[in-house]
């Protein structure tokens, strides 16, 4: 019947979420089940995202985390809520790592737009690190022919079950949780939006982009580059693609320029005007980003140098 249909039921939570209204429990249960859970990712987690509203962050920590611990038994609800509450808030890094491991955002757009200044600021905050970038094949395409970085292959299907989605943890977590290194997380759905710990919190660095900055209208091209500079003292960290081809089949890195779409509600940036940058159209890179001497794209993903070490999980979730 249509009115116990999971999109009936996503809807109605929404309303909840949207209200800041506690919830029924039993919308949920449909919606966890394997038949339901794309209309929870479509209809109630996207949509809680996309609206880009800094109290929505809590209503979405409070709900996923508890679907979260469903799914997870050794994971606890409160315990993420409380884990969440702690890395949301900017601080200084104060020590130098030998690996610096950044998180893809999943999306092409959203990884031009925010993980790239990140990328960038990577680079320049770290000099003899080894910067890694997490995440899907195709966004690591954006990036492929920049000398300085790694690719360290993690699969996500954004039209995958739950389960599917949850599925990465435990290679995420492994993969990244390495001494002396940190993980830059620019609110990737690899951690739900920063739900999942994935390496002890003082090694952890979350730029919580659905509400850093609610006090103006910057894109979040230049959000990034603000919490960049808080976090990391780098000033001037900008948009960059490096996918080493161009018309004229040279290799070069090419800075992307914030563009307004023609039509604000086309955006699924909506909020504060945080529209997602276009390439330049210049054919010749900017002198910051030029380079004539980049090798050739590196091959298939490479595994970090060091042995993978699983962290003790009452170091990651309290649990």
């Amino acid at each position: 019947m249509e009115s116990t249909s999971p999109d009936n039921f996503a809807h109605e939570l929404l309303e909840h979420c949207l209200a800041s209204r506690p919830w029924p429990e039993h919308l949920l249960d449909p919606l966890i089940a394997e038949t339901g859970n794309r209309a929870l990712f479509r209809i109630v987690v996207e949509r809680l995202g996309d609206l880009f509203e800094p109290r929505l962050c809590t209503v979405y920590a409070d709900l996923f985390a508890g679907v979260i611990a469903r799914r997870i038994p050794e994971l606890h609800a409160e315990h993420l809520v409380e884990r969440y509450q702690r890395i949301r808030k900017p601080r200084k890094l104060d020590r130098e790592p030998t690996s610096v491991f950044v998180l893809s955002r999943v999306t092409l757009g959203a990884d031009v737009a925010i993980t790239s200044v990140l990328l960038d600021a990577a680079k320049k905050r770290f000099p003899d690190s080894q910067i890694w970038f997490v995440g899907p094949h195709k966004s690591w395409e954006l990036f492929a022919a920049d000398s300085r970085l790694r690719h360290l292959a993690i699969a996500y299907g954004r039209s995958g079950t739950l389960d599917d989605r949850l599925s990465i943890w435990p290679q995420l977590r492994d993969a990244v949780c390495q001494p002396n290194s940190i993980v830059i997380d620019p609110d990737s759905r690899l951690t739900q939006l920063g739900l999942l710990p994935i390496c002890p919190e003082e090694d952890y660095y979350f730029f919580e982009s659905r509400a850093y900055g609610d006090d103006g209208d910057e894109p979040l091209s230049a959000l990034a580059r603000r919490w960049a500079a808080e976090t990391f003292g780098i000033e001037d960290a900008r948009p960059y693609i490096n996918t080493g081809l161009d018309p004229v089949g040279q290799r070069h890195a090419l800075p992307v320029t914030p563009t307004p779409p023609a039509h604000p509600q086309q955006s699924p940036y909506r909020h504060h005007s945080r529209a997602l940058p276009q390439p330049a159209q210049s054919a010749m890179p900017s002198s910051r980003f030029a380079s004539s001497s980049l090798p050739p794209p590196p091959g298939p993903a490479q595994s970090p140098p060091h042995p993978l070490r699983a962290p003790a999980l009452e170091s990651l979730c309290l649990a």
